[in-house]
């Protein structure tokens, strides 16, 4: 660990776990058919008039997260204008003519990213090789055929789980990132579509992840360009 001392990993996994995480990521982002779903009842609403974003949800059947992610990615376009209270109104005579391919490429890509990194985990959960050796693997290493790092429980054995580690030599505690004042993995944590609350500006969804700033679309507040440590996930 951090002080020196001898520490233990334990991975608290089952296989069902599987289903539910799939289940999330298939419901983070929106596909071309749902965003054309959502554009089509927009279209429908008459001129001038606002619909709330459940009722636009529901028309449309795709997901209120979903149909806010298409939502936003119109308004950046200048399609359609948020009022408060979430309610939409369309801004163009046809919101099906608003190109949003970039954008729901750049989903489908983060929606593939998130399936390879679940499968990463899966694998690294139940693999019968020396648990060290994926870990390195995964980071770009590539150790010796015959390496064993001799302390995960797949290279020790079940006879010998439970024995103490052997103790380590006393190390300074090693700074973490944002001990040092680098809060990058803090805005790497969100992407495009997570819906966001900030202390000042209330709930909103992030459009962009730039370093470790997030561009977010807080509605009635605007588009905010946002330090990922300010934000929480909702």
């Amino acid at each position: 660990g951090r002080d020196g001392e001898p520490s233990r990993c334990t991975i608290l996994y089952r296989v069902e776990d599987r289903q539910i995480q799939g289940y999330f990521l298939g419901g983070k982002y929106p596909d071309i058919e749902e965003a054309a779903q959502a554009a089509r009842v927009v279209n429908a609403i008459p001129e001038g008039e606002r619909r709330p974003l459940e009722e636009i949800a529901d028309a449309a059947g795709v997901p209120r997260r979903k149909v806010r992610i298409v939502l936003t990615l119109l308004k950046r376009h200048g399609m359609m204008r948020e009022h408060r209270g979430g309610e939409w109104e369309r801004a163009a005579a046809d919101v099906t003519t608003a190109d949003l391919s970039r954008e729901l490429t750049d989903y489908e890509e983060r929606r593939a990213l998130d399936r390879r990194k679940l499968e990463a985990m899966i694998g690294y959960s139940q693999t019968a090789r020396c648990r060290t050796r994926l870990i390195l693997e995964y980071f770009g290493e590539s150790p010796p055929e015959d390496f064993r790092c001799g302390h995960c429980d797949v290279d020790t054995g079940p006879s010998l789980r439970g024995v103490p580690a052997p103790p380590a030599e006393t190390a300074a505690p090693q700074p973490m990132p944002w001990e040092n004042g680098d809060s990058e993995h803090e805005a790497e944590a969100f992407a495009p579509g997570d819906e966001v609350s900030h202390p000042t500006f209330g709930e909103g969804v992030v459009l962009e992840v730039r370093s470790e700033r997030a561009e977010v679309d807080f509605g009635g507040h605007g588009v905010r360009t946002i330090r990922g440590d300010f934000l929480t996930r909702i």
